[in-house]
């Protein structure tokens, strides 16, 4: 091999100088560059031959770095010892630090001159991986010693298990007792073999391990967990070898539910099931019935005049009222069966166990209604809050119940929607037939029911197809003349063979108008159609001083925008209000007396008449009828069809008559048949009257042609 000249071998190192990607530099004592390789001068975006005789900061600008590498090789070259040093270089191209390990070793050039020879490897990846590494492991361990869960790492092959902090809090333990049978140990022993087998589960079977279970503090306290886990490692021979996961303290959480599901299921005030628990406890006695073939019974009760008692005392009193019912109730009935809440004054029993003979079941039936009202027949203690002394005073609270019974065994196929229906129609005809008692459902009551139904049907299609109609009855002073008339509403049924039309009486239908709230938009539709027709009769001479009376029901009454809808009818027909009056039931007075006087009051005020219709028959009383801003009371056909007969009802009627005089109201007779009947009533002082003596109710044109002739 040649050897190389002296020359080319200087070529030859730069070659490899300049060929070494990591920086190689010589310095003088002064800092200044007396060597430089491309990989230097490639950091300081510049040529090696540019470098020489500068310093650092002469091309990153970085003065402060440039002062700690001049003090830095001069103590190293001072010592002339060679030493590595950890140290961060400014990119001159894009300003970024990078970091370096530099390997500096002190020198005597020929000129006797003393360098430094600084070969530097650039370990910024490497150094940005180990500070992120040791980041990640500072947070993870903050998080795993500041988290709410209790984080284990269970070795399965030694049995060895580390804990975080809240692991030990959760616990008790402390270090020196972490191993697997302490953590077995906390279990509560009810709950061992159901955690045992999900551990199993997971290790043998790969399941996932997920478990609530009760845990057991040192000092003796019990908590509910949440355990999860898996499996993280495993052998060659794929067994697994370590485990990890994490325990939560979920007390709270079911104390929670807890207190969700009472809300859900039990009434808040008696604390007794609610009506979606009983639900559940009627399916559970249907099944019942049909495995052990038996008998249960459902009592619909109901609390007699129970709003009496909140209207007069305040809904405190019924409140206490409802708790102490519940108590006496559970102490009657026991365990062995069901009593629930099922809303306002209303309770649902379910007897357990009657013979599955349903004649030997009514009369076990029969004899727990008698129980119930047995039950009831003794006062209840009640504590009255008097405002007035700020004293607790107990009064005596005498309680009588309805009830309704239906039967079932489990093959009668009954859903228990239809039970409750059917216990409940029962409940309503103990009420209807005057409270207090046991009805036992019976299935002509349910033909009663689709009767009602098949009622209400087409009801609701005579509305939407207009075949209502109005007839009206002439009312009469003691010269027979009329004075007015009384709207009355028919509803239209068809035709007969022979072109008779035919007409169902208000008897038959207003009841189920009532009880389904459509008598609402018919009360409406009539104060529309009477509106109607007095617009019409005040353009003729003939017609024009006549008073229309329209029938306004309670509930009608009770709607807080009734006296904007009868506002607005008035309006748009432009009728004069004075000749439209309202007669009101005895019925309303069963509302809050307060409002319903403040009402009519509002109505009186645009100028309405108000009588007070079957006055003597309900709810009426001298007070009421001192603060009721009524224009006239309406005496009932059931006083005047007997007054010549009937003492009584004659002393009533002339009673009635004096007692209106004296409170300035005028009087009217409804039901007036006979011509004795009428010379009664004037020698009694009476001086309006209505009745067949005069007219029946008349259509429209039959009333135009009376009063025009």
């Amino acid at each position: 091999m040649k050897r190389m000249s002296d020359a080319n071998k200087i070529s030859f190192l730069e070659f490899l100088l300049h060929s070494n990607t990591d920086p190689i530099i010589v310095k003088n004592w002064q800092g200044k560059f007396v060597f430089a390789n491309q990989a230097v001068a490639n950091l300081y975006g510049t040529t090696p031959e540019k470098m020489i005789g500068f310093a650092d900061e002469d091309f990153t600008g970085n003065l402060e770095q440039g002062q700690f590498f001049l003090e830095n090789v001069q103590r190293i070259m001072k010592a002339f010892k060679p030493e590595l040093v950890y140290e961060d270089s400014t990119d001159a191209n894009t300003g970024e630090v990078r970091h370096f390990v530099s390997h500096k070793i002190p020198f005597i050039n020929p000129l006797n001159e003393l360098n430094i020879l600084v070969i530097a490897k650039d370990v910024t990846d490497i150094t940005r991986l180990k500070i992120n590494a040791e980041y990640n492991e500072k947070r993870l361990n903050y998080v795993l010693e500041t988290t709410k869960e209790g984080v284990w790492d269970w070795n399965l092959v030694t049995n060895e298990v580390y804990h975080n902090t809240f692991w030990y809090q959760l616990t008790g333990l402390n270090e020196d007792r972490c191993a697997f049978e302490d953590f077995k140990n906390c279990i509560h022993p009810e709950d061992r073999h159901t955690v045992m087998q999900c551990l199993t589960e997971c290790i043998e079977n790969n399941k996932p391990y997920r478990v609530v279970f009760r845990l057991q503090h040192v000092n003796g306290s019990l908590i509910w967990v949440f355990d999860r886990g898996e499996i993280v490692q495993r052998d060659t021979e794929g067994r697994p070898t370590r485990m990890i996961g994490a325990i939560q303290d979920i007390t709270q959480q079911k104390l929670d539910q807890a207190q969700i599901e009472k809300l859900a299921f039990y009434d808040p005030l008696t604390e007794l099931p609610n009506r979606r628990l009983l639900q559940e406890h009627i399916e559970l006695a249907i099944h019942y019935n049909h495995k052990t073939q038996t008998t249960s019974a459902l009592l619909f009760l109901d609390l007699d005049n129970f709003k009496m008692l909140n209207d007069t005392h305040g809904h405190n009193l019924g409140d206490q009222l409802l708790i102490e019912v519940s108590k006496r109730l559970q102490t009657l009935v026991g365990d062995q069966h069901t009593v629930a809440r099922f809303g306002g004054d209303e309770f649902v029993l379910i007897i357990n166990e009657l013979d599955f003979n349903q004649s030997v079941a009514y009369q076990q039936a029969i004899l727990w209604s008698e129980k119930l009202h047995a039950c009831f027949s003794e006062s209840i203690p009640l504590n009255l809050n008097k405002l007035s002394t700020q004293h607790l005073t107990r009064i005596e609270y005498q309680i009588t119940v309805s009830i309704g019974i239906t039967l079932f065994n489990g093959e009668d196929h009954y859903e228990v929607d239809d039970l409750l229906k059917l216990a409940d129609l029962a409940l309503y005809r103990a009420k209807t037939d005057g409270r207090n008692r046991t009805v036992v459902f019976d299935p002509r009551m349910q033909e009663d029911l689709m009767q009602s139904q098949k009622m209400l049907q087409a009801f609701t299609h005579a509305i939407k197809n207009n075949e209502f109609e109005l007839f009206y009855q002439p009312q009469y002073n003691k010269d027979h003349q009329v004075i007015g008339v009384e709207a009355l509403i028919r509803w239209q049924k068809g035709k007969d063979l022979a072109g008779v039309e035919h007409y169902l009486s208000p008897i038959d239908f207003i009841p189920v108008a009532e009880e389904t709230g459509l008598i609402i938009p018919l009360g409406d539709w009539v104060i529309e159609q009477a509106c109607a027709q007095l617009a019409q009769w005040q353009q003729d001479p003939a017609f024009e001083n006549l008073v229309v009376s329209v029938n306004i029901s309670a509930k009608q009454l009770a709607q807080a925008d009734f006296s904007d809808k009868l506002l607005a009818a008035v309006s748009a027909y432009k009728i004069n209000s004075r000749q439209l009056k309202l007669e009101i039931t005895e019925s309303c007075l069963l509302q809050n007396v307060s409002d319903l006087i403040n009402k009519l009051l509002k109505i009186k005020e645009y100028g309405f008449k108000i009588s007070l219709d079957d006055f003597g028959t309900g709810y009426s009383s001298l007070s009421y009828l001192k603060r009721l801003p009524v224009d006239e009371i309406k005496i009932d056909r059931s006083f005047v069809r007997d007054i010549m007969t009937d003492e009584s009802d004659a002393i009533m009627v002339k009673a009635i008559i004096d007692l209106s005089r004296n409170f300035g109201l005028e009087v009217i007779a409804e039901g007036v048949e006979t011509s004795e009947q009428l010379d009664r009533l004037i020698e009694f002082g009476c001086a309006f009257f209505q009745g067949y003596y005069f007219n029946k109710p008349l259509k429209l044109s039959e009333l135009n042609n009376l009063i025009l002739t």
